[in-house]
């Protein structure tokens, strides 16, 4: 019955590990993320207290990062390229990336969209303001600035996804187990302190 059994349980442990080792890269890719709009926003602002949460955590873009893998792969090996004309190199391969980078820009708009309206509209909270930018959409978006998400996010996909999934692999099992669980529960504590602040003071919490 055990060595029925062995290979349903290396599955799991297998998927286990896979969640992990995403929860990991959602974790690090939100950091990064986090750091990015930091750097960037200091030159004309100073120090900003970036995103919802009260940690150095921006998770729409360890989101967005998931849901580019699981969807559509990777730019040098995607999901959704069957088409000979994709297929190859040279122009093929420049279809492959171009094509990419406007689903993810598009992609990129909908969830910053859809998650600046979901705080405006349920809390009275702007995450990120647009109205200065040119073809913006309620302030919520702006086509430059979807463009230059698309532009990052194909980038990233092709250079630092799949590095920061092997970084996660090579974690002892133990290790990654009880980053995973930290970050788990600090995430978790986190959006729950900030939407019951929120709730109560009608601002979000903000650093500085």
């Amino acid at each position: 019955m055990e060595t029925h059994n062995a290979p349903a349980r290396v599955r799991r442990d297998l998927v286990a590990r896979d969640v992990k080792n995403m929860v990991f890269v959602f974790a690090l890719v939100s950091f990064l993320g986090w750091c990015t709009e930091m750097l960037a926003c200091y030159p004309f602002s100073g120090w900003q207290d970036r995103g919802f949460l009260t940690l150095p955590f921006c998770t729409i873009y360890g989101t967005a990062a998931l849901f580019y893998y699981y969807a559509f792969g990777l730019p040098q090996e995607p999901r959704f390229f069957k088409l000979r004309v994709f297929q190859g190199n040279g122009a093929a391969a420049f279809l492959r990336y171009a094509y990419y980078f406007f689903v993810t820009a598009f992609l990129a708009a909908a969830l910053e969209y859809v998650t600046a309206l979901f705080f405006d509209s349920a809390f009275s909270v702007r995450l990120w303001y647009y109205e200065r930018y040119a073809f913006n959409l309620s302030g919520y978006v702006s086509l430059g600035f979807s463009l230059i998400w698309g532009a990052l996010s194909t980038v990233f996909m092709r250079f630092g996804f799949v590095p920061m999934l092997r970084f996660a692999a090579l974690m002892p099992s133990r290790a990654i187990t009880a980053v995973v669980a930290v970050i788990i529960v600090a995430l978790l504590a986190d959006y729950a302190f900030n939407y019951i602040y929120l709730a109560i003071h009608g601002y979000r919490f903000m650093l500085f």
